[in-house]
């Protein structure tokens, strides 16, 4: 045997062998793909719509304001609200959160999403419902919101469990305050 051919061959397999070719590595993804909710039937008169109560927890309940129906929602709400004809892009909506924060940590963070500065004056309100004590935020009058495109009505209530029932509705000033008494009245009407 020629050991001029070999000694290099060996060499060869022992450095291949030894670079450590790794067996192929086995990966495994998961897609997340939402399912979407299917809508709930469409109130067909206003007197049904004011009648509606959502059954999207088994939680909480509420009556539909009279000129509101139950609008496209999106995940985590328990319902997303809309009032009828209007286009402004307005809407309500109904969530439950694991804790959620204090009124006041909210009630910051709320008015920095409208643009608010921190010196504003925000009406806290004392609300009761049959779920309990529910403080409702208006921001429809804070002071120094003449200027801003949009505003906010809202409410948190605490519930059992460390959990928090969110109501919150959004859109242009002028149409929240021709609304804030429909909002009340759904806060109100929330029941266990």
């Amino acid at each position: 045997m020629n050991l001029r051919i070999l000694f290099p061959a060996l060499a060869l397999v022992l450095l291949s062998s030894a670079c450590g070719k790794k067996e192929p590595e086995l990966r495994t993804y998961t897609e997340v793909i939402q399912v979407p909710t299917r809508r709930a039937a469409e109130p067909t008169t206003a007197a049904q719509a004011s009648m509606m109560q959502a059954p999207a927890s088994p939680d909480v309940q509420w009556e539909i304001p009279e000129g509101w129906r139950n609008g496209e929602n999106r995940s985590p709400r328990l319902a997303t609200l809309v009032i009828d004809g209007d286009e402004s892009g307005a809407f309500c909506s109904i969530s439950i959160f694991g804790g959620g924060g204090s009124v006041e940590a909210n009630v910051q963070r709320w008015a920095g999403q409208i643009g608010l500065k921190q010196d504003a004056e925000i009406a806290l309100i004392d609300l009761e419902s049959s779920i309990g004590d529910m403080t409702l935020v208006d921001f429809v009058e804070a002071s120094g919101l003449a200027e801003l495109p949009g505003s906010m009505l809202a409410a948190i209530a605490p519930l059992e469990a460390g959990r928090t029932l969110f109501l919150k509705m959004t859109g242009p000033t002028e149409l929240l305050a021709t609304q804030r008494e429909a909002f009340v009245g759904l806060c109100a009407s929330v029941n266990p």
